[in-house]
């Protein structure tokens, strides 16, 4: 107020409301506040508020000209004055509005970059103006551009966009979407996809933040996760991971001993997009009660002459582990003259009750000889 970029307005709530309803009826272009107060006094001013009369200050924005923005990724962004409102500062009841409070609160932070997304550009003048009206620097705009949903439309969690809690459960470690983010409207220098936040850090520049929306794609966030659970996290992390979300989001973990629950992770990663998959993927490997899916049933149906001859070559290995097994099924198959896919689906499907599981070698290792031999004997009935 002191230096003319503020005034008091003592204008009630119903005269405005009535001055609004008026102006509609015109149809006047500008519909803010008709700035009746703007030109009086600072005496007459101070004399009204002191005979106990309520008040709000407002902005005094400039009436003509423009006022430029200096935004660092889109240049000089020009807005006329004329279209700029007296923006309330502090109401009636001495509480600031938004526009004060953020920009004092940036102030005495020592704000330098003040880094939002592009909806905010609008107000950039009136910021602008409250800071100079303080006599204060102005801090480097940046606006970033919107972060799009699938459908073109802003990224929102009212729209029902997934939000961070949405993705611990989906089972999406939390280094995949910070890296994935990190790749919204930004690139690495050789344009690298895989990289962590000190990575990015050490590589940041907004010469290379594009202004065109990025479009959040869970499928490439699927895939980009995928490479950190089988490429960049340890297995041993891999499994305390998939551990903590069972507990968390799963039906917690199954009664075996860490030996047994890490093989089965390890044989899992590769087939692994989210923590959440491991779940509904290996029910098989907990219990004797899995479900055989359609395709299981047909390749069982198709091989119920082999299985009796499979058992009985199961049952001869001596020494039980992938690569014994693996040569078991194939003497069985050379002695049949058949090839190695007719003789492996049904033992997958009588083991697991599904074609979609890992190297059948691997498998039949970790769930072990008692296990296999049971599950095949009943396939054979």
């Amino acid at each position: 107020m002191d230096s003319g970029a503020a005034y008091r307005a003592f204008d009630t709530p119903e005269e405005l409301e009535e001055r609004r309803q008026a102006a509609e009826a015109r149809k006047d272009s500008y519909l803010g506040y008709d700035r009746r107060d703007r030109e009086l006094t600072r005496e007459e001013s101070d004399c009204r508020a002191a005979a106990g009369e309520e008040f709000v200050i407002r902005l005094k924005a400039p009436l003509d000209g423009q006022t430029v923005v200096k935004d660092r990724l889109r240049g000089d962004v020009v807005f006329d004055n004329a279209q700029l409102d007296d923006k309330v500062l502090l109401k009636r009841d001495g509480f600031p509005t938004y526009h004060l409070a953020a920009m004092v609160d940036d102030h005495l932070m020592g704000v330098t970059h003040v880094i939002r997304a592009e909806e905010w550009l609008t107000s950039t003048p009136i910021h602008q103006l409250i800071l100079s009206g303080l006599g204060w620097e102005q801090p480097e705009w940046i606006h970033t551009p919107w972060l799009l949903s699938a459908g073109g439309k802003k990224y929102s969690k009212r729209r029902g966009d997934p939000s961070v809690e949405d993705f611990r459960r989906m089972g999406i470690v939390p280094e995949a979407l910070l890296n994935y983010l990190g790749m919204m409207g930004w690139t690495m220098p050789n344009g690298e996809e895989v990289f962590s936040v000190d990575d990015m850090v050490r590589e940041f520049s907004w010469d290379r933040v594009s202004l065109g929306g990025s479009t959040f794609d869970q499928t490439k966030l699927k895939w980009l996760n995928g490479k950190y659970l089988r490429e960049v996290l340890s297995e041993a992390k891999v499994v305390e991971r998939v551990k903590t979300h069972l507990n968390e989001f799963g039906d917690g973990l199954p009664t075996h001993d860490d030996a047994y629950f890490a093989a089965v992770v390890r044989l899992m990663i590769p087939r692994l997009e989210t923590l959440g998959d491991f779940g509904p993927m290996t029910g098989y490997f907990w219990n004797e009660d899995y479900a055989v899916d359609d395709k299981a049933a047909k390749a069982l149906e198709q091989g119920a002459e082999l299985l009796p001859g499979l058992l009985t070559a199961l049952e001869r290995v001596q020494e039980w582990n992938a690569e014994s097994v693996k040569v078991a099924l194939h003497e069985y198959a050379e002695a049949q003259e058949l090839k190695l896919g007719k003789v492996m689906p049904p033992v997958r499907a009588a083991v697991a009750g599904t074609m979609q599981s890992p190297d059948l070698g691997e498998l039949l290792e970790v769930l072990g000889r008692e296990r296999v031999l049971a599950r095949v004997s009943q396939a054979v009935g």
